[in-house]
């Protein structure tokens, strides 16, 4: 299977985080993820997929092609 997701993905998102001056809570909450949810993606213990490129960037209304590899 094909890789979508940019390998620091999860940076990406701390960045915009810390750019836009945001809670890490907040921004779990606006995901629908409890914060230990967010904190396992953004420290890569758990994966950033899809379904989280999708909710990032919803909630901090970016475009998803930020976390995706160009093809």
């Amino acid at each position: 299977m094909t890789e979508i997701i940019k390998t620091d993905a999860n940076k990406i998102l701390e960045k915009e985080i810390q750019s836009r001056g945001l809670k890490k809570k907040f921004v779990a909450q606006e995901m629908g993820y409890k914060p230990i949810k967010l904190s396992y993606v953004l420290s890569g213990r758990d994966k950033f997929n899809g379904d989280v490129a999708l909710r990032a960037a919803k909630a901090l209304n970016v475009p998803v092609e930020i976390f995706l590899i160009e093809s």
